[in-house]
């Protein structure tokens, strides 16, 4: 198995870039499901990830718990 290793300048780049892969995720499932429960990290190095996650446009938020 190879892993890609993607470097950020920050890490405010790096919680959009994840939350952008999320995201994308999130929308794939709810696309099957009528509803979804998902669990999130929730240390300080989470922040910028979650943040940017929380302002992603297009996530049906009341579908998931």
């Amino acid at each position: 198995m190879k892993f890609e290793v993607r470097v950020y300048p920050d890490k405010a780049a790096a919680g959009v870039a994840g939350a952008a892969g999320a995201a994308e995720a999130i929308r794939e499932g709810l696309a099957t499901k009528d509803r979804m429960s998902i669990v999130f990290a929730s240390a300080v190095s989470q922040d910028a990830f979650l943040e940017a996650l929380r302002k992603t446009q297009g996530i049906e938020w009341p579908r998931i718990t």
